[in-house]
């Protein structure tokens, strides 16, 4: 219903509820759904979640879902093994941690969803165009590996700031 015109089955979760630790799930947006933007997605939804608690610099609650991403890689090692083929050791902030590839497309998916269902849920209407998704927490590849400028930090910073309107 919020992304196409199929007829609302259910309600989802915005964020899904499996993106919030136990004790966090209190009082999450519902929205109507139909079954190929709540049911159908949740592999999408399990790898978007597992990807967003594995990031440096990330709150204490995604430390508390990296419990539930290691059971999820733990559950289906050929999940973890995709998830981590492109792994290098890299520093960040003078800290060794590792890089890898992440599904942007797929990522943009699960953003965009939730971003269609909580204006929805603010508006009690679709929203009718499209969203541009940023991840703070995103490192730029070229700059990760091979030292070179980050052409978002200046935006990186903006968004961290909270200085806007």
């Amino acid at each position: 219903m919020l992304h196409c015109d199929a007829a609302a089955t259910s309600e989802e979760h915005a964020p899904p509820e499996s993106f919030f630790p136990k004790g966090y799930r209190s009082n999450l947006v519902k929205v109507p759904s139909c079954p190929a933007h709540n049911e159908a997605n949740s592999k999408d939804v399990e790898y978007v979640r597992n990807v967003i608690s594995t990031q440096h610099g990330t709150n204490g609650a995604a430390a508390l879902i990296f419990e539930t991403t290691k059971r999820s890689f733990d559950h289906s090692p050929k999940l973890a093994a995709r998830t981590f083929r492109n792994l290098k050791p890299v520093m960040i902030e003078g800290e060794e941690t590792g890089a890898y590839h992440i599904d942007l497309p797929r990522h943009r998916r699960v953003m965009e969803a939730i971003a269609y269902a909580l204006y929805f849920h603010d508006y009690g209407r679709k929203h009718r165009g499209d969203w541009q998704i940023f991840t703070p927490s995103f490192k730029y590849a070229a700059n990760v590996h091979q030292g070179a400028p980050d052409p978002w930090e200046n935006f990186r910073n903006y968004v961290e700031s909270g200085q806007y309107k």
